[in-house]
């Protein structure tokens, strides 16, 4: 489908256990750089497809609200949440076509318009 629904899914052991890893491979060959958070897996996994890397933020981060990393909106975080509700929970909705999946329709189905503009009154 790739519609992308909105997930936000880690906890804090997680990125713990994450930074704990990141901090012994400093300076060494798989440093990677700045420590990244995972947030949710991207579009490709959400349709249980091997897919790419997740969506996630890098720490740290000089602004007050972050890119969004690996989401094809290329924008903050807070402004990717604006857009999933602007899309009733389906950021993935006003993506272009991707290979061999179905284009979704331009317009959202009426019931997913009215969710939207349930969810943009909060």
């Amino acid at each position: 489908l790739g519609i992308d629904h909105l997930v936000i899914d880690t906890s804090v052991d997680y990125w713990q256990s994450e930074y704990e890893q990141w901090e012994v491979d400093r300076g060494t060959e798989w440093d990677q750089g700045a420590f990244v958070l995972e947030l949710a897996p991207d579009y490709l996994h959400k349709d249980e497809v091997s897919g790419g890397l997740p969506y996630a933020m890098a720490s740290p981060n000089a602004g007050v609200d972050g890119l969004f990393l690996g989401e094809h909106h290329a924008t903050t975080f807070t402004n990717y949440l604006r857009i999933s509700f602007r899309l009733a929970g389906f950021p993935g909705w006003d993506r272009g076509e991707l290979d061999g999946w179905a284009k979704n329709p331009k317009r959202l189905p009426p019931v997913l318009v009215d969710l939207a503009e349930s969810l943009l009154r909060v």
